[in-house]
């Protein structure tokens, strides 16, 4: 299973994300494409320092992030599509 498949499967779902310089985000997942650039809405930033900043709208550059966590059930949710293919 490719990443960007769990990516494209969590949209308009709650994403989790860890930055290069440590910060993490975490907010709806709007829009994701081929580069791994993500669109979320209504983030918040936890600062390295420990600040936090909630934004509507954000745009990430695919370079940029470092980890995604998402939730365990999106891997469930994929094995039951890659399931109902092959049927």
């Amino acid at each position: 299973m490719y990443p960007l498949t769990l990516l494209r499967i969590s949209r308009n779902k709650i994403v989790e994300l860890e930055l290069k310089n440590n910060d993490q985000l975490r907010g709806l997942l709007y829009k994701c494409d081929m580069a791994m650039n993500l669109h979320l809405k209504s983030a918040t930033i936890q600062k390295e320092d420990g600040t936090s900043v909630f934004i509507n709208e954000c745009y990430l550059k695919g370079t940029s992030i470092k980890l995604v966590k998402l939730e365990s059930k999106i891997l469930l949710e994929q094995k039951e599509e890659d399931v109902s293919n092959k049927a």
